[in-house]
């Protein structure tokens, strides 16, 4: 575990009544973890558990002058897990100073008192190194017990009555200065191979008046019913605020299990006056902590058995080594609740070979002390919560070697798959330790896939982004397989945000450059995006992209993927960013839309280009289809010429006598398809993605500036219906064929109708379907529906006066 932090800095706090300004009388006790780690302070709390979240956090130099305030949020992991965590970037140096020379304070601010006296909405307390932090296992919270009961009794119970406060204080209120402001923390290790503890208590309070030098105090580590160890240890001098003592030793494998699974209390008290007495129950660590992996092509080495991945003694699989699948790749992401459980999510993509088998093993990472195992041992299989691509869920009993190979980096994601009679394959990834804050706020990672089949199989990674309270945008980046693109030297690559995606065709892409970076890690912020760059990130419709800038380079974009489970806050959002049905369409374009002229379009729509007005476009499945307008020809009254008037695409008829001029002018007509036409006009309806209905003309009526769009009307066969046939694919009506001699059968069915009138069609067994046209009894139809024309997917027929449908197809029914 050290070598994983040696690039940290390790620090810790209590912050009781006795450590905070003013002395305040309260039960309640917190503390805190801090690392420190490129410039910023990740810092993670906890806090007694039966007060509610603090509101805003204050670092402080010595004097009690506010340096930075920062207002707390809780996000899934700190409701889940019950922490506190966040960081503080780019600390001053001076700042730097405080913090390595022990003179920096932290404290949380509730918004009501949790005790009394002053500054009692407050805890507060000096950050300082503990030598014990770097192999910190779990933690403890040590709060005052009551000593009016035994050694198994609750710390002191709540009393609201009459102060409307979240404090505890005494049942014997005469008793209460003794107790009140104490609290402790306990920071433990313990080792599986040689099973032992060791625990570092850092409190105040557990002493009496009369205990000034050499004061003998009794740690007892104890479950229910166990009693693990008892120590005693000599304090020499009492403090006030701070004391330190450390506690070493052997246990049973069976104590070591009870102390992963939270069954452990540790007490510390004064020999001569036991009255004085803290408890807490051992639980993980206080440290914000998500573990993650990438998970990457991988055959099995020799001596590796895909079988030790499920716990089922029945399954038999092959183990011959197969080729990986060639372009699956996958992420991991897990961390501790309070109470010892492993909450775990992991996404499997790509993987076209069916899933034998999803687990955690265990084995040290190559270049580790000892080297690479030969096999790796089972920790726990994960297949049954497998669906579709995703594994979720929780384990609750991980052993206490098994958390040791957590934090140590030895537990493995691995996922085997069928590839063949004989042979299996798998993708795999080492889980590493990673602070909970700042980009790793946001609701889960994006796996970055190759932009090309043709990259390394084993260039994978995993982005975490988030945006603060700032409007400042935070990224995180750890890639794996890097090597085997950029080979053993360093080249620099580029981190780009495509804040309007190429999701549509045509669409231009509106690239930023975030970061420059070398090697596997980068970490960082940008704090000038617009607000409609931050609203598309909040609609998962912007792009994060890995590139590699080097004029040798075969491929230049090698990773990507989309931003997805980002929350933006909606002070950092545009005004009417705060729905999707608000948005601009030049803005946040949908996944159906086109991209067209430098605007968005939505499936369906349908326009006059800017270039050319006499032309239609639409958009339908994303491509744009444009038609030149075809113009129906004029029926003018006799005597009045057609005329083509300027910006018309069609001519009209100009009745300068008319009785209704005025809608006649420019700015009278009427809509059809969100298309202005203008009164006394005729034209082609335009019916998306097939083009103009040149069998239908629609007018808009100068008077009444109502649209009608009446069918071509066909003159009746004269000979049976199967001899007819359309002269070409767009024509209105069939015909006859020229050597086809007229039929005398008139119960013979006609495709164009007869020249009967609606009383005698009626009469005889006929139909009314809509618009009042009369069918033959018999008669088939396609449903004509406005305004987009016939529907040739519903084939409708009329039978002794009724009119129902016959068919659907998925497909046009030709007749």
């Amino acid at each position: 575990m050290r070598n994983m932090k040696e690039a940290f800095k390790d620090f810790a706090a209590l912050l009781t009544g006795r450590t905070t300004q003013g002395d305040p009388e309260t039960a309640a006790v917190a503390t805190g973890r801090f690392t420190f780690h490129r410039r910023g302070l990740f810092y993670s709390f906890y806090h007694s558990t039966y007060l509610p979240p603090p509101k805003k956090l204050h670092f402080m130099d010595p004097e009690g002058s506010i340096l930075v305030e920062h207002e707390l949020a809780l996000d899934t992991y700190q409701n889940i897990t019950g922490k506190i965590c966040g960081v503080w970037r780019r600390i001053p140096r001076s700042y730097r100073k405080l913090l390595r020379e022990g003179n920096l304070h932290v404290a949380l601010i509730w918004d009501r008192p949790t005790g009394r006296g002053e500054n009692s909405d407050t805890l507060s307390g000096k950050i300082e190194r503990y030598k014990a932090l770097p192999t910190e296992m779990f933690s403890a919270l040590l709060e005052a017990v009551d000593d009016s009961e035994d050694d198994d009794s609750e710390v002191l119970s709540e009393d609201l009555i009459g102060v409307g406060l979240w404090g505890r204080r005494m049942k014997d209120v005469s008793s209460a200065p003794r107790l009140r402001g104490a609290g402790g923390t306990a920071i433990v290790s313990a080792s599986a191979g040689n099973p032992s503890i060791h625990i570092t208590l850092v409190f105040n309070g557990a002493f009496s008046p009369l205990d000034v030098a050499d004061v003998p105090v009794i740690v007892r580590l104890r479950s229910d019913k166990v009693l693990v160890f008892e120590e005693f240890i000599r304090v020499p001098k009492p403090d006030h605020e701070i004391n330190i003592i450390e506690v070493r030793s052997a246990v049973k494998a069976a104590d070591l299990r009870l102390l992963a699974r939270g069954r452990l209390q540790i007490t510390v008290s004064s020999k001569k006056y036991p009255e004085y007495r803290l408890k807490g129950t051992v639980t993980t660590r206080v440290t914000c902590d998500l573990f993650q992996a990438s998970l990457l092509p991988s055959p099995y080495s020799e001596g590796d058995d895909p079988s030790l991945l499920t716990t089922s003694s029945s399954t038999s699989m092959a183990t011959a080594e197969a080729p990986p699948p060639a372009r699956a790749s996958g992420l991991a992401w897990m961390f501790l609740t309070r109470d010892g459980a492993l909450v775990y999510k992991v996404r499997l993509d790509d993987m076209d070979a069916p899933l034998i088998s999803l687990g955690l093993a265990s084995g040290r990472a190559p270049g580790q002390r000892g080297g690479p195992p030969r096999r790796h041992e089972t920790v726990e299989d994960l297949t049954p919560s497998f669906r579709e691509g995703w594994a979720n869920g929780s384990l609750d009993r991980l052993s206490p070697r098994e958390l040791e190979q957590l934090y140590a980096g030895e537990v493995w994601v691995t996922a085997v798959a069928d590839s063949g009679p004989g042979a299996t394959a798998a993708i795999k990834g080492r889980l590493t330790v990673h602070p909970a804050a700042g980009a790793r706020s946001s609701e889960g990672p994006i796996l970055l896939k190759r932009n090309d089949i043709s990259a390394p199989a084993a260039l994978t990674g995993i982005a975490w982004v988030a945006v603060d309270s700032d409007c400042t945008l935070l990224y995180e980046v750890s890639l794996s397989g890097l090597e085997d693109w950029v080979g053993p030297g360093d080249r620099p690559l580029n981190l780009y945000l495509e804040d309007t995606p190429a999701m549509v065709p045509g669409a231009p892409v509106a690239r930023k450059l975030l970061d420059e970076f070398r090697g596997p890690q980068l970490e960082g912020f940008t704090m000038n995006l617009s607000e409609s760059e931050l609203a598309r990130i909040e609609y998962g419709v912007a792009v994060l992209e890995v590139v590699d800038p080097s004029p040798s380079a075969t491929l230049k974009s090698l990773l990507r993927a989309r931003i997805t489970q980002v929350h933006v806050p909606l002070s950092c959002l545009p005004p009417t960013s705060n729905s999707l049905s608000s948005q601009d369409d030049n803005q946040l374009p949908n996944s159906n839309s086109c991209y067209f002229e430098g605007s968005f379009y939505n499936e369906g729509d349908q326009w006059n280009p800017s270039r050319d007005s006499c032309m239609m476009c639409s958009c339908h499945h994303r491509q744009v289809k444009c038609d030149p307008i075809l113009c129906p020809p004029p029926s003018c009254p006799r005597g009045v010429t057609p005329v083509k008037r300027a910006g018309d695409c069609c001519p009209s008829c100009t009745n300068s006598t008319g009785s209704h001029e005025s809608n006649t002018s420019e700015t009278q007509g009427c809509y059809l398809a969100k298309q202005f036409y203008k009164a006394g006009t005729s034209w082609h309806p335009y019916v998306p993605p097939f083009g103009f209905d040149t069998c239908a003309i629609c007018t808009c009526d100068a008077v009444t500036l109502e649209v009608r769009c009446p069918r071509t009307q066909c003159p009746p066969l004269r000979c049976p219906e199967r001899e007819a046939f359309r002269p070409d694919k767009k024509a209105c009506c069939k015909e006859c064929p020229q050597s086809s001699s007229p039929s005398q059968d008139v119960n013979q069915l006609k495709d164009q109708g007869t020249p009967r009138s609606t009383e005698e069609i009626m009469a005889a067994g006929g139909c009314i379907f809509t618009f009042g046209v009369p069918f033959e009894n018999g008669k088939e139809w396609h449903p004509r529906i406005h305004p987009h024309g016939e529907e040739k997917c519903v084939k409708c027929r009329c039978k002794v006066n009724l009119s129902f449908f016959l068919s659907t197809s998925l497909y046009p029914i030709d007749y």
